[in-house]
């Protein structure tokens, strides 16, 4: 499965998305599986050990899935759009502070910042 071709032409890049997780919660149906989320890491990490899949316990990162990262102290989320070799490519929105979407940063499977994901179902 690649989303990539789908998301960047539902959301050009550059485009608004907003904060990281409400961008998320656009491309993911929002339920049990992956639900609203904490302001802080620290609340996002606890609802990931209840509903999501943390580090400890993930054997795959698949497309689709969303990730939460470590990246600051109020935690960061991408989705997985592709698997380029051995590369995470993620959809994300406000990585660099600014509310927009991006489509092509890319990261190791065994990136440290990586805490869990979420299987959501994807909208699109």
């Amino acid at each position: 499965m690649n989303l990539y071709p789908t998301l960047k032409k539902l959301y050009p890049e550059g485009s608004y998305g907003g904060q990281c997780f409400a961008f998320m919660h656009k491309l993911v149906k929002q339920d049990s599986s992956f639900p609203a989320l904490g302001m802080f890491l620290e609340s996002k990490y606890r609802e990931l050990l209840r509903s999501g899949i943390p580090l400890a316990k993930l054997d795959s990162i698949k497309v689709g899935d969303v990730l939460l990262l470590s990246y600051s102290p109020f935690g960061h989320g991408s989705i997985v759009n592709n698997i380029v070799g051995d590369k995470l490519q993620l959809t994300e929105s406000n990585y660099k502070y600014d509310l927009k979407v991006h489509h092509t940063r890319t990261i190791p499977f065994h990136d440290k910042a990586i805490m869990g994901v979420w299987r959501g179902t994807p909208l699109y």
